[in-house]
């Protein structure tokens, strides 16, 4: 009896450990899929003006099943120039669920900092760049105390429209 009150609470403390590192892996498996899911369609999308709703969608599909209220940004931006990014954030408040709204078909739409008209689709082709902050909440504190904050960046060469 005596050895079980003494491993028991190690055993607790190293199941929870498990399945906090579990969970945590998963949020960032999830926002790394999510990512690459964006910045392909990204890629595909080119220079039509509606890129950059497409990316947030399919990054919204990729998120299916999280909190959606955890993700604290996506930025599409230009790698090859730092000034060209704009930077979404999830909002259920508009209609266009994103704010600035990058939709051109919403009453409410803005034209982000890097037009997708104005992307580089032909040889040598441009890049474009889906990064995701995410905010991951622990269970227990094993790990650390409150909230951490992921950022998962992908960049990919947008694909030559050589072919359509």
């Amino acid at each position: 009896m005596v050895e079980f009150a003494i491993v028991f609470p190690v055993v607790i403390m190293v199941v929870l450990a498990i399945c906090e590192f579990g969970l945590g892996f998963k949020d960032w498996l999830t926002i790394s899929h999510a990512s690459r899911e964006g910045v392909r369609i990204g890629a595909t999308a080119g220079n039509d003006v509606t890129a950059d709703i497409s990316v947030l969608h399919g990054v919204e599909r990729a998120l299916a099943g999280q909190n959606m209220n955890s993700l604290v940004g996506v930025t599409i931006a230009n790698p090859d120039n730092l000034g060209e990014k704009t930077t979404y954030h999830w909002s259920e408040s508009t209609s266009c669920h994103w704010t600035p709204c990058p939709d051109p078909a919403e009453p409410a739409y803005v034209q982000p900092i890097w037009d997708p008209t104005t992307r580089r689709i032909s040889t040598p082709t441009g890049r474009i760049e889906v990064s995701i902050e995410f905010r991951h909440e622990w269970v227990t504190g094993l790990f650390t105390n409150g909230p951490s904050d992921w950022t998962k960046a992908v960049v990919m060469d947008i694909e030559p429209q050589v072919y359509g």
